[in-house]
């Protein structure tokens, strides 16, 4: 029956609905079903896992899961989670609850996860129902995908896999292994979930370990500074952060977490940052040797911006392992550690006071993918540790298996140390692999060593491997000191236990190399000590080319990369064995002499060597020495007290291309307070080389024979009067003994306040008090050639005395000297100076002073003073067309006979009455030049034009190869005056009047490929013809439709060749130099060059400058997309 209500009723409702309102629905939770299992083998081990967000705020008596099924209907029993669910793990935020019950095997039966009466989630397996009661009336389900069958152990389940925080961030799978009560397999819930920890206990924990056991899988653990003396277990997937996370180990850090404990991770995806770890010192146990750990085969592990410091064994400590600071461990397992990132750290002070070694980061066994970088690894073995490792990549103590994919950059790496009493080194870097596969997969680049005693080693060649790329090393990283032993094809070898090394000290290396062996030291930031002997064969150089490097006293300092800095000990480098070479180094700064030999050696050679600031010789070779083969070239003396002094014997010495300036002497040779004629400095050549700024003397020599010196330049020496020996440029005072030739060519001597060039053969009774008399063993010189020099600018410039027998003056350029008396040291007669002065001398002399240029000397030209005997000037050039002055009546510079040995020396004399070829020239004449060659391929023809404002004299076509001459000369010109034939073509002019200033020519090519030399010579007669080279000028061909190599000319070849090639077109090409291992050893072309042909000639020289070895060579060229190559082969 309808029922009807009066209006003052529903007043009253409305009235009692206003004052008591319904109660509205609660909010739902982010709650969903996270595993389950339903069917299996043996029955009674159903259960439903669900996972629920921030489960402390949820009404757990609202959250429900009910069982339906195929046909929609429920069945029991329902579970309520407040009462039928169990709590198992927090993790993050989320709180994962299971109920063990009994669940239908289906088809199409499901579950409905229910709050408030309400469905949040209705899933089905095997198919898909529509509920027809209770929550999920009238919902469809959602079919899972996935099944069990009745043939699963019951140890299994279905699961949600994947990374969120929301049912549709992961998907369905199984079945798998069940992980009831836990984060699912391949599960990730990432809630932003943080535990803190502080040791005060204001925090969430005091203590780190028990904030990670109470922690979920994927929370973050923010520790405050303070002190944790506790070990640490990492055993889920964390984050844990320090005060300093992010703020690198060796930044400017704040206050610190220490924890005074190992710290052990075991588990996956586990970031550790900003910590300070101190262990207490360990006993007698290997597994507590470990500051931080991470082993049992975890992947994507970060320990980073940690500081490992203080870590050392106690006094329980006997057996020989590791102390490590931080040890990446994959151990022997079949499953490896993978991507494991050791970062930022630093480490500090590792040792073992008792045994074993130190070891500041280590990488070991079954690890696949380990990236070391940015590190700070420092006071490693702390010269207590029977040994010490800065880095290690090195497979199990078994030798079983090996890390791969290992990338070690970016570290800085110093102070690895062992105990001075071990036999064991501290290495930088050490790589100690089993297998050939595993070499090529290492990366080491960009790091850092400093002070280590051995900066690499390379373990592998020990076991048949072919190793560490260790020019790739050397070339990819920065080292203070780094040094490597090489065999003689150039390749870093192994020295003793066959291990490849690079050392950081030179007295290692020297000790491992055996005889002929190359020693080198690598480019370095650092010094080397000094105090080493080398006392075998062996090759000890620098990685520079080598070049002069000629400075001041002033300025002396080391242009090389390689030093080796003497300072405090008494010798550099001591030289006790033959066949030694020094090359491309600086040696400095010994307290008494840089290089040394004081016995029987032979074949010592220095190329490109430096030896500066010693507190006495540069180089010095004692008066107990016996020197067989002395060759210097490309040095640098300097700085000094002498650059060289030789008191003992040297039969065979060769000095070119280097420089003896800056010391006190330059250059010595000395008896010392011996008059020992055995000990003869003889076979000597001199060369290219300079001895300047030397304040004593630039040249002394009291032993020298058989001697050529040749274009030496001697300026600014034998300037300082407060020398007790008269300062002098070249002073050659030959003593006890018969010499039989010298000879001084070229030189150039000048600014001396003494003699520029003095020569005399001792044989007066004047020797110092406590050395023998020089008349009781007398000196004698057979011949003195002294040949095309100047000498200018000296108190005198050329002075010949006592017993030399002949002497010969000739070509050379002797002005302005003794122009100066106030500078001059005082000798008491001021006016005893000049151009040549001749003294003394034997009964019988041969002296000759031929073709000169003395002009402007004061206050003579020429003195004679000779006991007897003429000199014979002939065809000199006194500065007047009338001759010498003085005893002569011409106006020129003095010539005059004196008599302080007595009155029977003269002088005779033929002047030449016009500048001599030794005098300056007053004019300059032109170079001829060609211009650029106009080609015209279609007629075959070439065209060029020789100009030069003297006048072209002569032409010669010295080569004409697939060319002739075309041209029509003017009438001048006379043809094959020389007589040659075709095959160099020679125009000479003979025309009346002045020969033209330009001479145009044009070349037929009678071959596909033509080339021409051309020679021409000027007409200028101040002070001479210019002679010029155009070699080779061009090569003729038709228009190229590639690129070609035609090769070299000639080949083989010792000197120079020339390389051909030629381009169809404008183009960037490189040609370079391969030996036959493949590496680049040269670089000829690497440009953009034109179309056509082009030569480029070699010297067969490395881009380095050193010479290369004989032998077969690689040429090839690159041009676009196109290459081609050639052999090449160098005979020594």
């Amino acid at each position: 029956m309808k029922q009807f209500y009066s209006s003052g009723y529903a007043l009253f409702l409305a009235l009692v609905f206003a004052l008591f309102p319904l109660a509205a629905q609660a909010q739902a939770p982010n709650a969903w079903i996270n595993e389950f299992h339903y069917d299996d083998t043996g029955g009674g081990s159903d259960f439903v896992e669900i996972a629920v967000e921030n489960a402390g705020s949820v009404d757990l008596g609202k959250l429900d899961v009910e069982k339906y099924r195929d046909d929609g209907t429920r069945y029991s029993p329902i579970g309520d989670v407040d009462a039928d669910f169990v709590e198992e793990k927090t993790v993050g935020s989320f709180t994962i609850y299971t109920w063990t019950t009994t669940l239908q095997n289906g088809p199409s039966d499901g579950l409905a996860l229910c709050f408030d009466d309400a469905p949040l989630q209705v899933i089905s397996y095997e198919g898909t129902f529509t509920a027809t009661e209770a929550c999920a009336n009238g919902e469809t389900s959602t079919n899972i995908g996935v099944s069990e069958g009745g043939n699963n152990p019951n140890t299994t389940s279905l699961q949600l896999k994947g990374s969120g925080t929301a049912y549709s961030d992961f998907a369905w799978t199984g079945p798998l292994p069940n992980t009831k009560g836990d984060v699912n397999t391949g599960q990730t819930l990432s809630g932003n979930f943080t535990i803190t920890v502080d040791d005060d206990g204001s925090a969430d924990y005091a203590s780190i370990q028990n904030a990670i056991d109470a922690a979920g899988t994927g929370s973050t653990i923010e520790v405050l500074d303070g002190l944790y003396a506790e070990k640490i277990a990492v055993d889920k997937q964390l984050t844990l952060e320090g005060p300093n996370a992010g703020i690198p180990g060796d930044g400017s850090r704040g206050s610190e977490a220490t924890i005074e404990g190992q710290v052990v991770i075991s588990a996956s995806d586990v970031v550790f940052d900003g910590f300070d770890v101190a262990p207490p010192a360990f006993g007698n146990n290997t597994s507590e040797g470990e500051a931080v750990r991470v082993s049992n085969a975890p992947d994507n592990v970060t320990v980073t911006n940690t500081v490992v410091r203080d870590f050392e064994d106690g006094s329980g400590a006997t057996d020989f392992f590791d102390a490590t600071a931080i040890n990446a461990f994959g151990g022997d397992d079949s499953d490896p550690l993978q991507d494991v990132t050791i970062s930022n750290n630093k480490v500090a002070r590792i040792a073992r006071e008792v045994a074993g070694g130190a070891v500041g980061i280590s990488i070991q066994g079954n690890v696949d993918g380990a990236t070391v970088t940015g590190n700070v690894i420092q006071g490693v073995g702390q010269a207590r540790s029977a040994y010490a490792l800065g880095v290690a990549v090195r497979s199990t103590d078994n030798h079983s298996v090996d890390p791969t994919g290992v990338s070690v950059t970016g570290n800085e790496i110093s102070d690895v140390r062992p105990d001075p009493q071990s036999d064991f080194d501290g290495v930088g870097f050490e790589f100690e692999p089993e297998n050939e596969s595993n070499v090529a997969s290492l990366t080491v680049e960009n790091n850092t060593f400093n002070s280590t005693t051995l900066q690499v080693e390379d373990k592998t060649s020990d076991r048949g491997l072919s190793g560490l790329d260790l020019e790739s090393v050397l070339a990819d990283n920065t080292f203070d000191r780094a040094v490597v032993i090489r065999g003689a094809s150039g390749d870093i070898k192994a020295g003793p236990n066959n291990f490849r090394k690079v050392y950081s000290s030179l007295s290692a290396p020297v000790s491992d190399a055996s005889p002929n062996d190359i020693v080198e030291l690598e480019e370095a930031t650092g010094t080397y000590p000094g105090g080493l002997t080398i006392d075998q064969p062996l090759t000890l150089r620098g990685d520079a080319s080598p070049s002069p490097s000629l400075t001041s006293k002033a300025t002396a300092s080391c242009t090389k990369s390689a030093v080796i800095d003497a300072s405090g000990t008494s010798q550099g480098i001591s030289l006790t064995g033959s066949g030694v070479t020094l090359a491309n180094l600086c040696v400095k700064n010994a307290d008494n002499h840089n290089l040394y030999t004081d016995v029987t050696i032979s074949n010592l050679t220095l190329n490109g060597v430096e030896a500066i600031n010693a507190g006495n010789q540069g180089l010095e070779v004692h008066n107990s020495a016996a020197v067989t083969s002395l060759t210097i070239s490309n040095s640098t003396f300097s700085g000094n007290n002498k650059g060289m002094r030789i008191r003992g014997s040297v039969e065979g010495l060769d000095v070119s291309d280097s420089g003896f300036d800056g010391n006190n002497t330059g250059f010595e040779t000395t008896h010392g307070n011996q008059a020992d004629e055995n000990k003869p400095v003889t076979g000597v050549s001199i060369t290219n080389t300079t001895f300047n700024d030397n304040p004593e003397k630039g040249l002394y020599v009291e032993k020298l024979d058989d001697a050529d010196l040749v274009n030496i330049t001697v300026q600014n020496s034998g300037t300082d009067k407060s020398f007790g020996f008269r300062p002098q440029a070249v002073d050659i005072n030959l003593k006890y003994g018969d010499y039989s030739s010298i000879l001084v060519e070229n030189a150039t001597i000048s600014g001396s306040i003494g003699e520029g060039l003095n020569v005399k053969a001792r044989n007066d009774s004047f020797a110092p008090e406590g050395i023998p008399q020089y008349d009781e063993n007398p000196a004698s010189l057979s011949g003195l050639t002294v040949d095309g020099g100047t000498f200018e600018d000296n108190r005198w410039g050329v002075v010949v005395g006592y017993n030399v027998q002949a002497a010969t003056i000739k070509g050379n350029l002797i002005q302005n000297n003794g122009t100066e008396p106030d500078d001059y040291q005082d000798i008491g007669n001021p006016d005893n100076r000049g151009g040549i002065l001749f003294y003394g001398a034997p009964t019988e002399t041969n002296y000759q002073v031929l073709n000169n240029c003395i002009t402007g000397n004061q206050t003579y030209g020429l003195l004679e003073d000779l006991a007897s005997g003429t000199v014979v000037a002939n065809g000199n050039w006194w500065g007047a067309s009338s001759g010498p002055g003085g005893d002569f009546d011409g106006s020129g510079d003095p010539a005059l006979d004196f008599d302080t040995f007595g009155d029977d020396g003269t002088i005779t004399e033929n002047h030449s009455d016009q500048k001599v070829g030794a005098c300056p020239s007053s004019a300059q004449c032109d170079t001829p030049t060609l211009a650029a060659d106009d080609i015209d391929k279609q007629n075959g023809t070439l065209s060029n034009t020789i100009s030069d404002d003297d006048g072209v004299e002569e032409f010669t076509f010295t080569t004409l190869d697939g060319f002739k001459v075309i041209s029509s000369f003017d009438s001048g010109f006379d043809k094959n005056s020389k007589g040659l034939d075709e095959g160099g073509v020679s125009w000479t002019w003979t025309g009346s009047g002045d020969p033209p200033t330009s001479v145009p020519f044009e070349l037929g090519a009678t071959e596909t490929t033509a080339t021409y030399f051309l020679e021409v010579t000027d007409a200028c007669d101040d002070p001479g013809p210019n002679t010029t080279t155009f070699d080779p000028a061009y090569e003729f061909g038709p228009v190229a439709t590639q690129a070609r190599l035609a090769g070299n000319a000639p080949n083989p070849f010792s000197g120079r060749t020339t390389v051909e090639f030629t381009l169809p077109e404008q183009t960037r090409v490189t040609v370079s130099v391969y030996d036959m291992m493949g590496r680049k050893v040269a670089t000829l072309v690497d440009g953009v060059r034109s179309s056509g042909p082009h030569t480029v000639s070699w010297n067969g020289r490395a881009d380095g400058g050193q010479d290369l070895a004989s032998g077969v060579y690689l040429l090839r060229m690159q041009a676009d997309d196109r290459s081609e190559t050639r052999r090449i082969t160098i005979v020594r």
